[in-house]
């Protein structure tokens, strides 16, 4: 498979990171019960059966371009990674925790991904992720699915515990992935990191989207990334918890920035009549 694969990437100029599994290439046919195409029609090969490192290749998109772009539904497989990580640790490390690791259940590793361990649940609000720094996350919380450290439990069918919130509590800023040395807006956003459907929240709490960028040099470290958004109205209502808004005002996936630079998400709001003037609204596209 190594061979094959090396003689198609030199004889047709193809990167890693546009070679893809079966799983990611197969679309469903929409019936009576998925009214949408979805991913994951095929899994062969697939997530558990198929390294990407040991096929020699060393890139591959963080989330799933064609989700984001809406040429299919989301689904469950939004965001299947491959199991195999994409950079490369020290090998008698990266051994030594693998070992340790995998023989824990439901505790994520070099080769047990959320996938892995929750199937289509991996980012349903009942299934809790509890990370080695002792802080949690439901699955409906994460944004960014590449930057789950090995260790992490998973912990599915129940809600975070009275304790897991209080040490989560301190967390004032949705957690968003954040451009660094080396992590670049292509590796975050892949094809649409120059797209107006994606936004860049530089430290100064500034927004600049994707297609509005043309010295991509200047685009400072520790910038947050929101992919696949777009900005709509800031909400207006008398009702204290919103009850009266649409659901999209008061969504984990929508973002607020406000103009005392903090940002919350939606479901973080708690008084929708209190929200200041100049308050900028992100919500994902669906």
């Amino acid at each position: 498979m190594k061979w094959l694969l090396d003689v198609l990437k030199k004889r047709y100029d193809i990167e890693d990171r546009n070679i893809l599994e079966h799983y990611r290439v197969a679309y469903s046919v929409p019936n009576r019960f998925h009214k949408e195409r979805l991913r994951g029609r095929k899994l062969d090969p697939g997530i558990g059966n198929f390294d990407r490192l040991k096929a020699g290749l060393r890139e591959e998109p963080s989330e799933d371009p064609d989700v984001i772009a809406g040429r299919i539904g989301g689904g469950a497989a939004t965001l299947m990674p491959a199991s195999a990580r994409l950079d490369s640790p020290d090998e008698e490390t990266e051994e030594e925790e693998t070992v340790q690791v995998a023989s824990i259940p439901n505790v994520i590793s070099t080769t047990q991904t959320a996938w892995k361990i929750a199937g289509d649940q991996y980012k349903a609000s009942t299934t809790v992720y509890y990370f080695p720094d002792g802080t949690s996350l439901r699955g409906d919380q994460i944004q960014d699915w590449s930057h789950i450290p090995p260790k992490t439990e998973v912990r599915m069918g129940g809600i975070q515990s009275a304790a897991s919130k209080e040490i989560s509590q301190p967390r004032t800023e949705v957690v968003l992935p954040e451009i660094s040395a080396s992590l670049s807006p292509w590796k975050i956003a892949n094809a649409l990191y120059n797209s107006s459907f994606t936004f860049y929240i530089y430290p100064d709490v500034t927004l600049h989207a994707g297609n509005r960028i043309s010295d991509w040099s200047k685009v400072p470290f520790g910038s947050k990334v929101l992919v696949a958004y777009r900005q709509i109205s800031a909400p207006r209502t008398r009702n204290r918890l919103g009850e009266d808004l649409e659901d999209i005002y008061l969504a984990p996936q929508t973002i607020y920035l406000f103009p005392d630079h903090s940002i919350k998400s939606g479901d973080q709001i708690e008084d929708f009549t209190r929200i200041p003037a100049g308050t900028r609204v992100l919500a994902k596209v669906e």
